[in-house]
């Protein structure tokens, strides 16, 4: 199990565990944009023998999140394939969405980001600019579908 707490102070942080003592001990890891991805969760089901109940974030929210968090990841070996699962896991949320009709709320998560200031629409960005040529392509044509353009400004 991995507790995360929010983390909206200085990097120096990023990487390092906060103490908690309400958990008898345990630490927790600081997590950049975490307000912003356990946002009004959603019920879902743990598949497992009869199905275990869950609330997990919104898929919407995770898909943005997990591209924000690609773009902020360490450049060595183990950070490269991080962000490629993070980005790969947002373009299978992106289409999942588009495919379950369910772009509102995508576009609602996406512009709240996009909204948050620009350090939020940088790592969109530059989340976008480490995706492979066909899924950048991809989805920028869905987010100038939302009526957000990644490139403006």
């Amino acid at each position: 199990m991995e507790f995360l707490t929010g983390n909206r102070g200085s990097d120096d942080y990023q990487d390092q565990p906060a103490d908690m003592p309400a958990l008898g001990g345990a630490s927790a890891d600081p997590l950049r944009f975490l307000d912003f991805l356990i946002y009004e969760p959603v019920r879902a089901v743990l598949l497992h023998k009869s199905g275990i109940s869950v609330i997990v974030p919104a898929p919407e929210r995770y898909a943005v999140h997990k591209l924000i968090v690609a773009s902020r990841r360490v450049v060595d070996t183990i950070g490269a394939a991080k962000r490629d699962k993070d980005l790969r896991q947002a373009v299978l949320l992106f289409d999942a969405l588009d495919a379950s009709n369910r772009l509102g709320e995508l576009s609602d998560a996406l512009k709240e980001a996009w909204e948050r200031g620009e350090a939020w629409r940088h790592a969109i960005r530059a989340g976008m600019g480490y995706m492979s040529r066909g899924d950048r392509a991809a989805t920028a044509a869905l987010f100038h579908e939302l009526g957000v353009d990644y490139e403006a400004e």
